[in-house]
């Protein structure tokens, strides 16, 4: 059979990116849009991020601002763009539109209701939105692996969360916060304000007046980086963040957050994929200031867990 002519493949791509950008300008709402590379087979979905406030909800798996995305050359699509003013009928602010690459089978957890967990012997059930807060209201493989380790990790002693003083970055759906607290640590889950309702709904449906004593140790509060960082005066013995690496643009306001949330004794656990350069250049930028360690990866979700401690001088 004869191969079919590399002009008529470009063309064919080029043609798909075209159906992408129709189906996004023509309906507003979250939803998936397939556009099938033949070499990749993996597929695009729209997810709306807030222009302004880019850094709301944790996690983005592999979401970055479009222009960004047009200098790497082994993505399709490269002609996808950013719309500036589009308003979503589901919020008034302005929304960027961001593309989401995934495996068809990775969409379907996004777009569950809720989705159930047990760790340290406590069931947590989080309710999901994908449709209204996009990549804040949804679990990420990063925030699943951090629970994992912190499980294992006091389980072997080898991390102490008993009256710790805890905070969780970028938190989204709360869910690292919350086992951090069934783990012993006394825990402030954060996020951007547009994030705050569902995350204050799953720590009160996962927290019963039964488990009072739990429900005290976890606090839901605004936290936007780089901001009103006095509002946290007193260094963390821990700060958790699950995939909060992925938008360039909001690397320098977190970097000076874990600054002002870290003293040489606080241990920082970063959970995420690299997927790409500016992803490894922030983790290299930490060490200026920290030093810091890849302490696990987990080979089958691509998540590498990143340990910085302050670097102080003695």
């Amino acid at each position: 059979m004869n191969s079919v002519p590399s002009s008529a493949l470009q063309l064919m791509k080029q043609y798909a990116c075209l159906v992408c950008i129709v189906f996004i300008v023509s309906d507003l709402t979250t939803f998936a849009v397939f556009c099938c590379s033949d070499a990749t087979e993996s597929c695009y979905e729209t997810s709306h991020v807030n222009v302004a406030n880019p850094e709301v909800g944790t996690g983005g798996e592999d979401i970055m601002a479009s222009q960004e995305r047009k200098h790497d050359d082994d993505v399709d699509c490269q002609t996808s763009r950013t719309y500036d003013d589009v308003r979503s009928p589901k919020s008034s602010e302005s929304q960027n539109m961001a593309l989401v690459v995934y495996n068809p089978t990775q969409i379907a957890p996004f777009k569950l209701n809720s989705r159930n967990f047990t760790f340290a012997g406590k069931h947590i059930s989080i309710k999901q939105d994908w449709g209204n807060l996009g990549v804040a209201a949804v679990v990420w493989e990063a925030a699943i692996v951090l629970c994992e380790y912190l499980e294992k990790s006091v389980k072997e002693s080898s991390l102490q969360l008993t009256n710790q003083r805890v905070i969780e970055l970028g938190a989204g759906t709360g869910l690292v916060g919350m086992i951090a607290a069934v783990l012993g640590g006394d825990v402030i889950i954060t996020d951007r304000k547009m994030a705050l309702g569902q995350l204050q709904e799953n720590v009160d449906e996962n927290f019963k007046t039964t488990e009072k004593h739990l429900r005290n140790r976890i606090h839901v509060q605004e936290l936007h980086w780089g901001q009103n960082l006095q509002e946290y005066p007193r260094p963390f013995d821990l700060v958790l963040g699950a995939d909060i690496i992925y938008i360039k643009e909001t690397f320098p306001d977190l970097l000076k957050t874990l600054i002002h949330l870290s003293d040489c004794d606080t241990v920082i656990l970063l959970s995420c994929k690299i997927r790409y350069e500016k992803d490894s250049n922030f983790v290299e930028s930490l060490k200026e200031y920290f030093q810091v360690m890849e302490v696990r990866y987990d080979a089958d979700r691509d998540v590498r867990i990143f340990k910085a401690i302050k670097l102080c001088d003695s």
